[in-house]
């Protein structure tokens, strides 16, 4: 008795014994068909387990038995491998994907604009100094105290003339203060003061009188003309004090001293001077029609080095007829109006600003004389500047 031979493969199916089949036996015999069959599944099976016994002791025994994977100690990946994005705020050893590296670098760049979003331009930008922080506060220990207000300005005369506020003196022209004089007094110097601007107006003339008139006669008077003005601009930087002088205005004709008085002058020391207004002149009494002589202008003004001006004297009276004489109206001055003409027969109005003249007046016949009027008196502004 033999064994039958055994063939290790895979059959698919196994052969059936049908009814009509012969019993043959033999190791090709269709009676031992079905048994040879599963003898060599069974044999081809037995070949595999044994084949996957000897690969798993081959697969624990070896130190990289997957040496077609990344090894777990730094491995290296190829094509393009995800993780999962840790939080923000995570500070652990997971992976750092792009996403959490490009959101880290979003925080640290803030809204900086392109060209200072990374620390090579950070460090540029800050001159590549490693001690930025000493270095700012070195140079703020040089800066100027704001609760100072400049008293910490190690020279304060020459800051402002490195500003180019002031002249090689250390003039700078800051007004310091405005005195105003309209009476005759002594200007006293503020502390600081190195020049002064000074503003000088003489005084404005009276007017005279409309003389007596008797029949068919009539008699005017001009008006007083204005003071002259002056202004300019001094150094006071030797001096303490000055004698302010204010020019009264002239004073006005009356019947029995029919001529008016001119202006007085206005002065500061020995800077400037400013001389009044002419005095209004009379004529009549007359048959009309006459024609009245205007007065001059006022004598010049002196020590002025910006503006310097004499005051316009009175424009003519007008003599026409018996019911047509009028006085003529006060000059104006730079800081005030004459007077204004009154009607026929009224004396004279005295004159409305600073330096202004006084009105004149008229008369018609058989009239008494009607008085002329003062001019206003003189001014003077000092602006002291630093």
């Amino acid at each position: 008795m033999a064994n039958l031979p055994e063939t290790p493969q895979w059959e698919d199916g196994i052969y059936q014994i049908e009814v009509s089949d012969p019993v043959l036996g033999g190791p090709d015999g269709i009676s031992n068909r079905q048994a040879k069959q599963l003898a060599s599944r069974t044999s081809y099976l037995k070949q595999k387990v044994e084949k996957s016994g000897t690969d798993l002791a081959e697969h624990i025994a070896a130190a990289d038995p997957h040496t077609q994977y990344a090894p777990k100690a730094s491995p290296t990946f190829t094509g393009t491998p995800t993780a999962p994005t840790p939080a923000n705020s995570d500070n652990s050893k997971k992976l750092a994907t792009t996403e959490f590296v490009a959101k880290a670098l979003a925080a640290l760049a803030g809204s900086a604009p392109e060209t200072l979003d990374t620390l090579k331009e950070l460090a540029d930008a800050l001159g590549n100094d490693p001690n930025f922080a000493t270095t700012v506060l070195n140079k703020l220990a040089e800066k100027l105290a704001k609760d100072q207000n400049g008293a910490d300005i190690p020279d304060p005369a020459l800051f402002v003339k490195n500003l180019g506020l002031g002249d090689a003196s250390g003039y700078v022209g800051r007004l310091l203060k405005i005195q105003v004089f309209t009476a005759s007094g002594t200007v006293t110097k503020t502390p600081g003061a190195k020049k002064w601007r000074i503003k000088c107006l003489g005084a404005g003339a009276g007017s005279s009188a409309a003389p007596a008139t008797g029949s068919n006669e009539v008699s005017v008077s001009n008006g007083g003309g204005a003071g002259a003005y002056a202004e300019g601009i001094y150094d006071v930087s030797s001096i303490t004090t000055a004698s302010v002088v204010i020019g009264s205005g002239g004073a006005g004709g009356t019947a029995g001293s029919i001529y008016g008085a001119d202006g007085g002058t206005s002065s500061v020391g020995s800077f400037i001077s400013s001389p009044g207004g002419k005095a209004g002149l009379p004529a009549g009494p007359a048959n009309p029609p006459f024609q009245p002589v205007a007065n001059s202008n006022s004598d010049s003004s002196t020590g002025w080095n910006i503006v310097g001006s004499s005051g316009a004297g009175a424009e003519p009276a007008v003599a026409v007829a018996n019911s047509y004489a009028v006085g003529s109206r006060g000059s104006n001055s730079i800081f005030g109006v004459g007077g204004s003409v009154p009607a026929i027969n009224n004396q004279a109005n005295p004159g409305g600003g600073y330096g202004s003249g006084a009105s004149g007046c008229s008369n018609g016949p058989y009239q008494s004389a009607k008085s002329g009027a003062a001019g206003r008196p003189g001014i003077v502004i000092i602006e002291e500047l630093a």
